[in-house]
């Protein structure tokens, strides 16, 4: 009876530890290509020289950032 019960309790951990090592493998994979697919899809960005910028992103005051958030957060 001891026998089978320890035969019963091994496989148990080489199956918890099989299912421990699929779901943590998955996960990573699926972190690894969630991070690949993120970098590839970033837009490349430059730095230029010019003069300093008060307006956020636009070269006026209406087409900034800032004025687009305003305007959102007044309606």
């Amino acid at each position: 009876m001891s026998l089978i019960m320890l035969i019963v309790m091994n496989l148990a951990v080489m199956v918890s530890l099989y299912v421990a090592l699929f779901i943590f493998g998955g996960s990573f994979i699926s972190l690894f290509l969630s991070k690949w697919m993120a970098v590839r899809g970033m837009p490349e960005v430059g730095i230029f020289d010019a003069l300093p910028n008060a307006f956020a992103t636009g070269w006026d005051k209406n087409n900034s950032l800032v004025e687009h958030i305003k305007e959102y957060s007044r309606s």
